[in-house]
């Protein structure tokens, strides 16, 4: 689970590195008056853009760190990336567009939302939190020594 984990962290990293790289060349060649005005699409992109540039990195910190609050901000992150690529294939997709890439885009966004949405990986990160103690000195060990053991964290630390 461990792995899983730290992979979607990654997918968060590259969703959130990717926002940014493509932002900057699409303002720097002047696209974004014209995605301003092209409608719905548009204000959906550029919504995506945000909650990727403030969800992102949040979703990859604590996802690495496993903690709750990066599951949640990762649901939110990948699920309205998946949300975004379902609208544009059934309701706005122009006949020209490449529907296989469409579903390719999806999928990224959907298998690591469907980790974060396994039973397992919400209950793996909230026995981590109840092992973990509230001020975070202990060492890495001593984490795992809590983790592994199911001891009161105040017996390891």
């Amino acid at each position: 689970m461990r792995l899983l984990i730290r992979i979607v962290a990654v997918f968060s990293a590259v969703s959130f590195l990717g926002t940014v790289w493509f932002v900057a060349a699409f303002a720097s060649a002047g696209g974004v008056r014209t995605l301003l005005g092209s409608g719905l699409l548009g204000g959906l992109t550029i919504a995506g853009w945000v909650i990727a540039l403030v969800v992102g990195p949040v979703a990859t910190v604590q996802l690495w760190r496993f903690r709750q609050s990066g599951r949640r901000a990762g649901i939110v992150l990948f699920g309205y990336g998946l949300a975004y690529y379902l609208v544009g294939l059934l309701a706005l997709r122009s006949p020209e567009a490449a529907i296989g890439q469409i579903l390719a885009a999806a999928a990224m966004f959907a298998l690591p939302l469907l980790v974060l949405l396994l039973p397992r990986t919400r209950i793996f990160l909230q026995r981590l939190s109840q092992t973990r103690p509230a001020n975070s000195r202990c060492s890495r060990r001593a984490h795992q020594c809590c983790a592994n053991t199911q001891l009161v964290p105040e017996r390891c630390c």
